[in-house]
Parts: structure tokens; C-alpha cells; sequence
């Protein structure tokens, strides 16, 4: 199916469809508003109607408080008096009915008959065994409320159990019939239909206040009758059934109501027609616009098939599909077309540009591999020298060879006799340390001996200064006895003046002379000693400081003999270590000399190894000639093969853009100015070879050029361009021979050469730059 049929036919017909079924789908969804507005008002009224009939339950219960807390009451019904009983209810029921809107007060018996009915005081006796309410108090004994039908019509009842002293005598009931009144205190008119009285039998009761009509035929009263509560509308009103039920759950009647809903009815009539014109007006504008849509779409679309057409046909990937600025989808279609083609061109360029940088490698690894070949032929020439060299080198290690056997030998019975010195020099050691132990010894006695000499000396000292001081005391022992000795001699005189009288105290007199005579001989015994003692301590203390003055001599001497010993002891070391030494050395020298006879050995093995690996190497360096020239011929095959890609590919497609192309011819125009400086500098500086890309086919613009596929106005100066540029690099190869042969004169005259090739190639490069330029 073509776009244009889409646009007029199929999305129309779709969008219609799509309205019909939005009007459908509204109107459904009004209805079910509707239909859930009409349930939630119905469920509403209906539980209207059970608070309202729940509300006279209070009232009932004060009721039947007032009536059972009247003793006299209870006692005349308990005693049967009728005529008392009346008596007492008919001020009661009138105030209870004034008050709380009672409709009846009503007594029955235990064996199930009524005994008084405040409201038809005559009737009375009669059998009330139908009654289930009463039935279930007298077996319970426990209070109810019931709704029951009755002879003026349904009515809500308390019914309670009647003790009198401790003994059940009986129900009484009080009452509220649902009549007129009642039916107009609900929402919107409301009657009562009944179809059973309160035997159980059938009747067709309506109950309506006169004001009201009756519209008991709209409902369908068999159903009712079966118990189904159905609710349901009309132009203008709402109608519900509130069933009534028995104590038994058996439906008796129902509460027929209905309310005006005509201003809820208008509005869903409204909405529905509102809807039906706002689908109409959107179907009219969604038409229209799918039309214009179309229109333009269809313009778009054969624009876009034009250009890409074109692009098809010319195979110009640089070609750009212009559309505009507008953002729409098939905008958005274009904009993807032109990435789409620019990832192609993308992809094509960095094939290129892959192409490219393997040309430049292939380029470069040729020009390696030439300078391999140069070098493997060198190596090839060093080989055979080093064989040569190696067979003289063989000889001369024979010689040395037997050179260092000799020196074995001798070497040998040098370390024996350094072995023997060694051992020497260690027992030369050992004496010497014991020496020094037994002088060092003798020092240490030598000191304690000074040290304890000091201190005999310092005692001595001590003891003379103690006897001189005993001298003076026995100085001043002797003064006193010559004092008491005249002392004594003067009482001699004064006792023999006083005669007989002083016979006692002579006798006293001349024993203290004799005491001092004795003290002073005493003392001068002692003091003889002293004397002797303290020539005999400085006869000591001398012989002691003479003592000290041969140990000292001895001690510095012992000093003097253990400085030599260790002096001794260190030239017994240096010879000791020397002698090691040298066995040690000889011994290395002839583990050397011996280790050098191996290698010498080894030498001249390891010799004719070699000339065997380089005769090898040389094998081997022919072989890599063979193969570099068949990576080299396989390189070239690879290059040729990209070239005819590129060339398949130029033919084709355009993959470069004017302004890229121009890109192009810059870079080479900047790249071929830096060869020929580069070409200029190596032959100044006389290099033996030029380090740039010689084969025209591997330089950048070489490897790019067959893949551009030029305008038509430039393709003949472009195809223009193959020539100077394969002729310039052929120059420069020979410039590259003439450095080898370090010819430089003649590289000079080609650099000339290379010059004026140059001036052409780029002069092309400049007049093909300005005709795109100039276009632009």
C-alpha cells in the first residue's frame, strides 16, 4: 500500500473508526456513571430507611422502661384485673404516644393471648399463637424487637418478658406502626405496600398519604413478593424497594419509594450530546488535518525519493539531502538518511585512511628490507673474515696452553713453602700472647702491691702522730706527779709542825709522794717506749717509700715488656697474614692457572665451534636473503592489490568532498616541499643513503590519490598529477644510488632535476586547488 493511499483512505477510515468507537466507549462510561449514581442514591435511601427505622428503637425501649417500672401496673397484670389494668394504661399510653409517638401498648398472656390492647380496648382473648416475636420471648425470656405486619399495617415492636415476684407472668409489647406519617418523613414520596397480614395471609394493602400518588404499578410486585429488592429509573424518577421482613426472615411488604432525579437525568442527557458533537468536531479536525498531513507528507516524501535517487544514481556519498529546518518525523527520516550516508563516507574514508597508513608502512618496510639486504650482505663478508680468524685464534690458544702448565707447577711449590711459613707464624703467636698474659698478670700483682703499701704507709703515719700525742699526755702525767709530789712533801712539813696532830696526815702526805713518784717513773717508762715505737714507725715508713719506688720500676717495666710483646705480636700477625696470604694467592693462582688451562681448553673447543656457527650463520644469512626478497615481492603484491581497490573504488563512488579534496592537496603540497628539503639535506651533509619514501605509490599522497574520484571540471588536471609525482620520486631513488656510491656531484646534478619536477607537480596541485575554490 503506497503512502498516498495511507494518508487519504486508510487514516481516515482508521481515525473515523477510532472516533465511533471513542463515542461508544462514552457513552458506555456515561451510562455506567449513571447506573453507579443510581446504585450509590439507592444504597443511600435505603440506608436512610434503616437509621429511621433504627431511630424508634430508642424511644421504644423508654417506653417500655415507663411501663415496667409501674408496680401497680405489673401487680394488676400479674393479678389479671383487666378494669384496674385499663385504669392504669390509659394515662400511660396517652402520655408515652404524646411523647414518643407510641402507637400501642399491648399485653399478652404466658399461654399466647391477648390480654389488653391499649388502642382497641375491647379486643382482647384472642389467640396471638401466629405471633413467632412472642413464640421466642416466652422461650427466651429475653427482650426482642421485631417487625411484624399487622390489621392498620406493619409495626415495630418491643416485646419484653413480665416477672412479678420472682415468677414469669407474661409479655408486653410496645409499638410504633408504620403508617402515613411515617412514610412522609422520607426522602422524595414513599408508600407502603403489604401483602401479608399478620396471620400470614395475603392481601394487597397500600398505605400512601393522600397527597401522594400511587406508583406501586411501576414496580414489578411479583418480584417483590419473591423477595428480589430492584431498583430502577424512569424519565424523571429514581425508584427503590426497602423490603420488610418478619422476625422469621419472611418478606411481609415493602417501602415503595421514589425521589425526582429529572436535573441529574438532564445533565447525563447533556454530557451524552455534548460528547457526541465534541467526537463529531474532532473527527471533522482530525480528517482535515490527516488530509493536509498527507499533502505536505507526500511532498516530503517525493523530495526525499528525488535526492536519493540522485545520490544512487551519481554515487556521491558528499551529496546532502536538504529538507529544511522543521523537526517532524520525516525530517527526522531525512536527518538519519544523512548520517546514515556520512557513516558510509566515514567508513570509506578510514578504509582509506587505513590503506593509507599501510602504504606508508609497506613503503617504509620495503625500504628496511633494502637496507637488510645491504646489511646482510655485510654480515655475510664478516662471517667468512671471522672463520678465518678464528682458525688462527685456535693455534695460538694450543700454545698457551702448554704455557700454563709450566706456571702450574711452579706455582704449586710456591704455596707449599707459604703453608709452611703460616704454620710457624701461628705457634710464634701463640707463645708470644702467653707471655703477654704472665707480664700483664705480674702488672696487675705489681699494682695491688702499690696499693697496699700506700695504705701500710698511711697507717704508719697515723700511728706516729697517735704517739706523739700520747708523748705530750705523758708530759702532762709527769708535770702533775712532780706538783703532786711537792704538794705532798709541803703536807710532810705542815703535819710534822703540827706534831702528834698531824701524824695521820703525814702518813697521808708521804703515800700521795710515793703515788707521784710511782706515776712519774711510770710515765717516763712509757714515754722511753714511745720513743723507741715511733723510730722504729719512721724506720718503716721509709723502707716502705723506698719499696714503692721499686715497684713503680718495676711496674713501668712490666709496662715497657708488654708494649714490645704486643708490638711483637703485631709483626707476628702481618707475617702470619701475610704468609696466609700468599698461600692463599699461590693458591688461586694455581686454582687460576689450573681454571685457565681448562678455559684455554675450552677456548680452543669453544673456537672450532665457532667457526662452524659462523660457516652456519653465513648458510643462514643467504637463506634470510630469500625470504626478505620474497616478503619484499609479497609486500608489492599487497600495494598493487589496494591500488586496484582504490582504483574500483574512484571509478565509483565519490567519497571526498570538494573542500576535502582541497584538504588534500595542501597536505600534499606541505609533504613534497618537506621531501625535496629532506633530499636537499642529506646530500649537504654527504649521507651514503636518503631516509625518505622513494617509491611514489607509498608516500601519503600516493597511497590516497587513486581513491579520489575528482569533479568532472577537474578530473583531466587531476589525472594530470600521476606523472611529475611518479617522476619526482624516481629521481629520488636515483639520488639515493648516487649517495650509496657516494657520488655526491652527480646527486647535485639530479637534485636539479628533482627541483624543476617539483615546480610542475605542485603548480598542478595549486591551479586544480583554485578551480574548487573558485566553485565554492
Amino acid at each position: 500500500m503506497s503512502i498516498k493511499a495511507i494518508s487519504y483512505v486508510f487514516l481516515p477510515l482508521l481515525i473515523s473508526i477510532s472516533v465511533f468507537l471513542l463515542v461508544f466507549f462514552s457513552y458506555n462510561s456515561i451510562t455506567r456513571v449513571n447506573f453507579v449514581w443510581e446504585q450509590r442514591t439507592a444504597n443511600e435511601l435505603l440506608k436512610s430507611l434503616d437509621d429511621k427505622i433504627e431511630s424508634f428503637k430508642n424511644p421504644l425501649k423508654l417506653a417500655m422502661r415507663f411501663v415496667l417500672s409501674n408496680d401497680e401496673l405489673i401487680s394488676a397484670f400479674a393479678q389479671q384485673d383487666r378494669e384496674r389494668l385499663i385504669d392504669l394504661v390509659k394515662p400511660l399510653y396517652e402520655e408515652l404516644s404524646k411523647n414518643y409517638g407510641i402507637s400501642q401498648i399491648h399485653f399478652h398472656t404466658r399461654d399466647l393471648k391477648s390480654f389488653l390492647r391499649s388502642n382497641n380496648l375491647s379486643k382482647y382473648g384472642d389467640s396471638l399463637s401466629f405471633r413467632s416475636d412472642i413464640k421466642k420471648v416466652n422461650e427466651s425470656k429475653n427482650p426482642i424487637f421485631s417487625l411484624q405486619s399487622g390489621a392498620s399495617g406493619p409495626a415495630l415492636r418491643y416485646i419484653v418478658p413480665v416477672n412479678y415476684d420472682g415468677e414469669f407472668i407474661g409479655t408486653v409489647e410496645v409499638s410504633y406502626i408504620i403508617d402515613k406519617s411515617f412514610l412522609k418523613m422520607l426522602s422524595g414520596e414513599a408508600i407502603l405496600y403489604q401483602f401479608l397480614d399478620e396471620e400470614g395471609k395475603e392481601t394487597n394493602l397500600i398505605i400512601k398519604p393522600d397527597e401522594f400518588e400511587d406508583f406501586s404499578k411501576k414496580y414489578h410486585l411479583e418480584q417483590i413478593r419473591n423477595g428480589k429488592n430492584e431498583y430502577f429509573s424512569d424519565d424523571k424518577y429514581l425508584y427503590i424497594t426497602y423490603l420488610l421482613k418478619n422476625t422469621d426472615g419472611k418478606n411481609f411488604g415493602a417501602i415503595l419509594q421514589r425521589i425526582d432525579a429529572s436535573e441529574a437525568f438532564k445533565t447525563i442527557r447533556s454530557n451524552i450530546i455534548n460528547q457526541l458533537i465534541l467526537s463529531i468536531g474532532l473527527f471533522v479536525l482530525i480528517v482535515g488535518l490527516l488530509i493536509t498531513f498527507g499533502v505536505i507528507t507526500n511532498k516530503k516524501i517525493s523530495h526525499l525519493t528525488n535526492e536519493i535517487v540522485k545520490i544512487s544514481q551519481q554515487k556521491d556519498l558528499a551529496r546532502q539531502i536538504n529538507i529544511g529546518k522543521s523537526k517532524d518525523e520525516i525530517s527526522n527520516i531525512v536527518r538519519e538518511i544523512n548520517i546514515l550516508v556520512q557513516s558510509f563516507r566515514k567508513t570509506f574514508k578510514d578504509f582509506i585512511a587505513v590503506d593509507q597508513e599501510a602504504n606508508v608502512i609497506i613503503g617504509n618496510l620495503l625500504m628496511k628490507f633494502g637496507e637488510l639486504n645491504i646489511a646482510i650482505d655485510n654480515f655475510s663478508r664478516i662471517f667468512n673474515d671471522v672463520a678465518k680468524l678464528v682458525e688462527v685464534t685456535s693455534t695460538s690458544v694450543n700454545d698457551s696452553t702448554n704455557m700454563v702448565e709450566e706456571i702450574a707447577s711452579s706455582t704449586t711449590t710456591i704455596a707449599n713453602s707459604a703453608q709452611n711459613v703460616s704454620v710457624t707464624v701461628e705457634k710464634v703467636t701463640e707463645e708470644v700472647k702467653v707471655s703477654d698474659e704472665a707480664i700483664l698478670n705480674m702488672k696487675d700483682s705489681v699494682n695491688t702491691t702499690i696499693v697496699e703499701s700506700h695504705e701500710i704507709s698511711e697507717q704508719a703515719i697515723t700511728l706516729k702522730i697517735k704517739s706523739e700525742k700520747i708523748a705530750d699526755i705523758l708530759k702532762t702525767i709527769t708535770d702533775i706527779a712532780d706538783q703532786t709530789n711537792l704538794l705532798a712533801l709541803n703536807a710532810a712539813i705542815e703535819a710534822a709542825r703540827a706534831g702528834e696532830a698531824g701524824r695521820g696526815f703525814a702518813v697521808v702526805a708521804d703515800e700521795i709522794r710515793k703515788l707521784a713518784e710511782s706515776t712519774r717513773s711510770s710515765a717516763n717508762e712509757v714515754g722511753a717506749i714511745l720513743t723507741e715505737l715511733k723510730n722504729g714507725i719512721g724506720s718503716i715508713s721509709d723502707r716502705i717509700r723506698a719499696f714503692d719506688e721499686k715497684v713503680k720500676i718495676i711496674d713501668e717495666s712490666a709496662s715497657t715488656v708488654s708494649e714490645r710483646l704486643k708490638n711483637i705480636l703485631s709483626e707476628v700477625e702481618k707475617l702470619d697474614k701475610d704468609a696466609s696470604n700468599l698461600a692463599a694467592i699461590t693458591q688461586e693462582q694455581s686454582a687460576s692457572v689450573e681454571e685457565i688451562s681448562a678455559s684455554m681448553q675450552s677456548l680452543a673447543k669453544s673456537a672450532l665451534q665457532m667457526g662452524e656457527e659462523v660457516r652456519a650463520s653465513n648458510e643462514r644469512a643467504q637463506s634470510l636473503l630469500k625470504e626478505v626478497s620474497d616478503v619484499k615481492a609479497l609486500l608489492n603484491e599487497v600495494s598493487q592489490q589496494f591500488r586496484n581497490l582504490a582504483n574500483s573504488l574512484s571509478r565509483e563512488v565519490f567519497v571526498y568532498s570538494e573542500s576535502e579534496i582541497v584538504e588534500v592537496i595542501d597536505n600534499a603540497i606541505r609533504a613534497h616541499e618537506n621531501w625535496v628539503s629532506k633530499v636537499e639535506e642529506s646530500i649537504n651533509k654527504k649521507q651514503t643513503y636518503l631516509d625518505v619514501i622513494l617509491d611514489a605509490n607509498f608516500c601519503r599522497f600516493g597511497s590516497i590519490y587513486h581513491f579520489v574520484k575528482p569533479p568532472a571540471r577537474i578530473s583531466q588536471k587531476w589525472y594530470a598529477l600521476d606523472k611529475p609525482h611518479e617522476r619526482v620520486h624516481q629521481l629520488g631513488c636515483a639520488v639515493d644510488q648516487a649517495l650509496r656510491r657516494k657520488d655526491f656531484d652527480g646527486a647535485r646534478q639530479i637534485f636539479k632535476e628533482i627541483l624543476s619536477t617539483k615546480d610542475e607537480l605542485i603548480g598542478i596541485m595549486q591551479d586544480i586547488k583554485k578551480d574548487l575554490q573558485s566553485n565554492a
